[in-house]
């Protein structure tokens, strides 16, 4: 699982994003989150903007995602 300095979101399908907690597309993860958490829709937005980043930073999602990245706070 990612580490402390990491905040992932699991979207439909089953693919987990991972990200650093300062990378811009986290707040698109924290809306996800909330509208999980009212039982409110996905906005389309959020997740084709979480879908998109995905597919461009699939590398390096992976490596936060074992733990070897560099991140650090």
């Amino acid at each position: 699982m990612a580490g402390r300095f990491h905040l992932s979101v699991t979207l439909p399908g089953e693919l987990v994003a991972v990200a650093d907690f300062r990378d811009p597309i986290v707040a698109r993860f924290h809306a996800i989150h909330r509208a999980r958490s009212l039982g409110d829709p996905l906005e389309p937005g959020d997740l084709a903007a979480v879908l998109d980043w995905l597919d461009r930073n699939a590398r390096q999602v992976a490596i936060c995602a074992r733990g070897e990245c560099d991140h650090d706070p």
